[in-house]
């Protein structure tokens, strides 16, 4: 009976949990007749009863009866387009028959969406999440191709990479990805410059296995701009010597002409990042032989943070979006938004991945959370560490848990981030 004691908590503890969160699919359509009778006589009654067709709908859609969810939810949709949980349950529903691109349009609406909605953080969540991942299947099929096969570069196009640390001691690698994204975000401030947004470059390295050596060689450099559209690729270096001296360097290739700059050295002391880094895009704009207009230049020269320790968390942040671990990137956003809370796009960017990282997700679980959406919760309550407790009193402290034919919806058909198709999520970048 002793060996049988610790089973059965777990198997108790485990019913708990499964009551708490609730279950995925309910295999059935037959659990939910007394819910449909209801709602069908509600139609008779009013066949524009937009909530209970939507209600119709949200029940199909959990039942797997995929084809009648669009049909109601389109019906409801059609009557009432700004509802939150018509629009969640449709993008659910536009991804179950993969077409994703209609269920981007449908989540795209948080923006007007109530702050004070459930459905809104659920619909930011996913819109974020989605974009990226369709923009990382897209870099996935470029990169498939063969040069020859993708459209021509353009001079007007320009990749940043990453730039490249040169030291040892780790607390500094972090601002590769960091320093990057501060010369795109400048650059997409101007008119005549187009600009490979981080995500897409990214993407596109990860798919091809690139080292760092490799991303201005002769070779991979004219590949990877055929592949982005882009005729202008962009590197930088830098290095702490000492303890508080920065050297930032960097060069472009211009694709047509397969000749490379060099852009000037800059050299300071480490707390005057900001201004070498406004300096390198001052250069290299000088360089592409672009006049500035009085307020892009304003823009440019615009600092998020003057805080060292602040930008560097951030860097982390960007570095495990990159990877796709959007719950600790958005811890490193928080961090840096501590450190300095003036710095907005740190509070942004924890946003966005603290709502990607609830949408990381498969659609069993996101429609089960829709359906749960309404249902007030209890705050405060702790399952894993009731789970824990409840393990460890019974065991001991050696556990440790461990795209159809049909369009349910509508497809929708400057200086701006290249290739906004889909729509990127929202950052402080744009």
């Amino acid at each position: 009976m002793k060996n049988i004691a610790p089973l059965l908590v777990v198997f108790l503890v485990s019913i708990f949990l499964s009551s708490c969160t609730g279950a995925l699919f309910v295999g059935e359509l037959s659990d939910y007749e007394d819910d449909i009778q209801v709602l069908q006589a509600r139609l008779v009654e009013n066949p524009s009863d937009a909530a209970a067709l939507r209600d119709l709908g949200a029940i199909y859609l959990k039942a797997r009866q995929f084809a009648e969810a669009n049909t109601y939810l389109e019906r409801a949709f059609a009557i009432m387009p700004d509802d939150p949980k018509t629009l969640f349950n449709l993008g659910l529903a536009n991804e179950t028959v993969a077409k994703r691109e209609t269920a981007l349009r449908l989540y795209e609406k948080y923006v007007s969406v109530s702050r004070t909605s459930p459905y809104r953080r659920l619909m930011e969540g996913r819109y974020a999440w989605l974009s990226q991942r369709i923009l990382r299947d897209q870099m996935k099929d470029i990169a498939a191709q063969e040069p020859s096969e993708v459209a021509n570069t353009s001079p007007r196009i320009v990749a940043v990479f990453p730039f490249i640390y040169h030291g040892a001691e780790d607390r500094f690698e972090p601002l590769s990805r960091g320093l990057a994204e501060l010369v795109t975000v400048d650059l997409a401030n101007v008119s005549a410059i187009r600009v490979v947004e981080r995500v897409r470059l990214q993407a596109l390295l990860d798919e091809l296995a690139l080292a760092e050596s490799q991303y201005m060689d002769e070779t991979t450099a004219p590949r990877i701009g055929k592949f982005l559209g882009a005729g202008r690729l962009v590197s930088g270096g830098y290095n702490v010597v000492g303890s508080d001296n920065l050297r930032i360097d960097g060069a472009y290739a211009a694709l047509e002409s397969a000749a490379y700059y060099p852009l000037n050295e800059q050299a300071d002391a480490l707390r005057n990042l900001f201004a070498m880094q406004k300096a390198f895009v001052f250069n290299l704009i000088n360089e592409l032989g672009v006049e500035l207009t009085p307020d892009e230049r304003n823009k440019i020269e615009y600092i998020p943070t003057e805080n060292l320790q602040a930008f560097i968390a951030y860097s982390r942040g960007l570095r495990e979006e990159d990877a796709g671990a959007y719950g600790l990137a958005a811890g490193f956003y928080r961090r840096a938004s501590q450190l300095d809370p003036s710095f907005s796009e740190a509070v942004t960017r924890a946003e966005v991945n603290e709502a990607m990282a609830e949408a990381d997700k498969s659609l069993e679980e996101l429609i089960a959370e829709s359906s749960d959406a309404d249902t007030p919760r209890a705050t405060g309550l702790d399952l894993m560490g009731i789970r824990i407790g409840l393990l460890n009193n019974a065991i001991g402290s050696g556990f440790i848990p461990g795209e159809d034919a049909r369009e349910p919806a509508t497809e929708s058909g400057g200086s701006a981030v290249l290739l906004r198709d889909p729509p990127n999520p929202p950052s402080a970048n744009n």
